[in-house]
């Protein structure tokens, strides 16, 4: 059975590790960007992401992945609902997002999440 991951994408990360690091696996991959949540002031991040989704997508099928994209806006926390839906059996994360939590924040992060974590 394939197994899912996703991977939350940073626009100042180079993906040139991941895809070392899943060189010759058949996993199914979803690269995902999270958009802001106030219209007004996250306009221009958000197309800087859906840039870099792309960008990234282009790297993962040159490197001979098939890869879906998604976007969710607002926070970590937004992105957990779509993790437990899709049955996700690894989700990555750039380790700037992660320590973007609060203090009390990583704990219960971890505990919804429901599947191993890996920081880049």
């Amino acid at each position: 059975m394939t197994k899912l991951i996703i991977i939350v994408i940073d626009e100042q990360t180079s993906n040139k590790k991941i895809l070392n690091w899943l060189a010759g696996s058949h996993y199914k991959i979803v690269l995902m960007g999270l958009l802001g949540s106030d219209k007004n002031t996250e306009q221009t991040h958000d197309r800087t992401s859906w840039h870099d989704l792309f960008v990234w997508q282009e790297d993962f099928n040159k490197a001979g992945f098939n890869v879906s994209i998604s976007t969710e806006k607002g926070s970590l926390f937004n992105i957990i609902s779509t993790i437990q839906s899709l049955q996700t059996d690894l989700l990555v994360l750039p380790k700037c997002k992660f320590l973007s939590l609060a203090n009390d924040e990583y704990e219960d992060f971890l505990e919804q999440v429901l599947c191993p974590v890996m920081l880049y």
